[in-house]
């Protein structure tokens, strides 16, 4: 049974926070993996077709934090055989493809069986439909010759710990792993064709889950620069200085690769709601530095809503502080919090339902949020523990989707009537009712869907 999206469970004591969280609900329903996927896929002469390419009745291999839902949407169009890789932890689905966990964000055990699993898979199909997600780097791994998962954890920790962005990361992840960089697709001996969701920004389908299915621009020589220029050189295991040195990797290959959702589509799902609640609504780009993008966006000047979709980082302070507990979310609900005025809320998700390495999803924050108390927690990356005392930490638990990050604030400046287009294409009144709790009353009777599969 697939069920989404999950609740979002957070403090919505007032009238402002009901808004935001109703918003926040439409950008992850927009969001919904099987739905997406489902677009892709149709069934003639009981015959599946994926993006228009007749498959045949293909073996499913979904791989990432939506893989879940992307294949009961293969299940739906009648396939039965297959594996789901997920990350440990994860609910179980309810399907006939053999279920398998791994580590996420570091590789581990479950990882390399995990691709030892999907390549016996491949290996005896005739056709196959890939489903790939966010995640997919660290689920499905097999180091190339003489690299160990020590060593790909190593680049993951040193990589991040430097706030390398998740396109740069897997740039390199490609290089050393004989799955990554189009390399799966150059074991495939049937036809194929790879569905994708993306959580990286700008949808570059060569950096999602480190592009099993498209061949790297890059070699390793750029590699070996890029540590370099990181200043990682000293640092590296001596087996990785060992392979970059010996520049002999696995054949790449390409399979038809099309890209089924990601955040963009979360972010119009939030401006539709927003629009249909009756307020104005800007739409921005999410990036930079959690604090600094936070104090940027939340003091802007508007009435009405903000929806912002993207990916910051967070660079760990060099001072010697003890760290604490957080997620870019959390650090940017928290930084944005000191710019907020009385009527104001803001909230920032992470839409895989994990912000850092917390059980919180991001944070909903107004005005009553910070105190000066707050820049310590800052200062020391312990966003969580602030945000935990304030009861403004959201919980969604896994999300079973993973679209970046959904930024939605709310400003009572100013607002306009809401509309509706009648069936002769011209715009209709509202309801008479305009207050606040009325449109969120009225948003909800009439917007607010789950998509269920049973």
């Amino acid at each position: 049974m697939w069920r989404f999206p999950p609740e979002i469970r957070v403090r919505t004591d007032t009238e402002e926070r009901q808004l935001v969280k109703t918003v926040l609900n439409a950008a992850l329903r927009a969001a919904d993996p099987f739905v997406l996927t489902s677009r892709f896929l149709s069934v003639k002469d009981r015959e599946v077709y994926a993006a228009g390419i007749n498959l045949g009745k293909p073996t499913v291999i979904a791989v990432g934090k939506a893989a879940a839902g992307m294949a009961y949407a293969a299940f739906a169009a009648g396939l039965d055989e297959g594996v789901v890789v997920q990350p440990r932890g994860y609910p179980r689905p309810n399907l006939p493809f053999r279920i398998v966990e791994a580590g996420h964000p570091r590789p581990d055990q479950g990882s390399l069986k995990a691709a030892e699993i999907v390549l016996e898979e491949i290996s005896a199909a005739d056709s196959v439909l890939l489903a790939i997600s966010g995640g997919s780097s660290a689920l499905m791994e097999l180091p190339e010759d003489g690299l160990t998962l020590e060593d790909m954890a190593w680049v993951y920790d040193a990589l991040t710990s430097l706030s390398t962005p998740i396109d740069q990361l897997n740039e390199v992840r490609k290089h050393l792993s004989s799955l990554k960089g189009g390399k799966l697709a150059a074991r495939m001996k049937g036809k194929a064709v790879a569905l994708v969701l993306s959580d990286v920004p700008g949808d570059d389908l060569a950096s999602v889950g480190s592009a099993p299915t498209i061949p790297s621009k890059t070699d390793l020589n750029w590699v070996a620069d890029f540590i370099s220029r990181k200043g990682l050189l000293r640092e590296a295991p001596r087996a990785l200085l060992d392979f970059l040195r010996k520049g002999k990797e696995s054949e790449k290959g390409y399979v038809p690769t099309f890209l089924v959702g990601g955040n963009s589509d979360a972010v119009r799902g939030a401006e539709r709601a927003a629009e249909e609640l009756g307020f104005p609504v800007i739409k921005t780009a999410l990036s930079g530095e959690a604090s600094e993008a936070a104090r940027q966006l939340a003091a802007r000047r508007f009435g009405g809503f903000l929806v912002a979709g993207g990916e910051t980082t967070v660079t760990l302070s060099d001072k010697k502080v003890k760290l604490g507990k957080g997620g870019r979310n959390q650090e940017f609900a928290l930084s944005a919090s000191a710019y907020l005025s009385e009527g104001d809320a803001l909230a920032s998700l992470a839409t895989d339902g994990i912000d850092g390495p917390t059980d919180a999803a991001g944070a909903m924050v107004d005005a009553r949020t910070f105190e000066p108390s707050a820049r310590e927690y800052l200062e020391r990356h312990d966003s969580y523990t602030y945000l935990e005392k304030k009861r403004d930490l959201m919980i969604t638990g896994p999300t079973g989707t993973n679209v970046s990050d959904v930024v939605v604030a709310f400003k009572k400046k100013s607002r306009r009537a809401p509309q509706r287009t009648g069936t002769d294409g011209r715009l209709n009144p509202a309801p008479p009712s305009t207050g606040i709790t009325q449109r969120i009353c009225y948003a909800i009777t009439n917007s607010f869907k789950i998509n269920s599969f049973i």
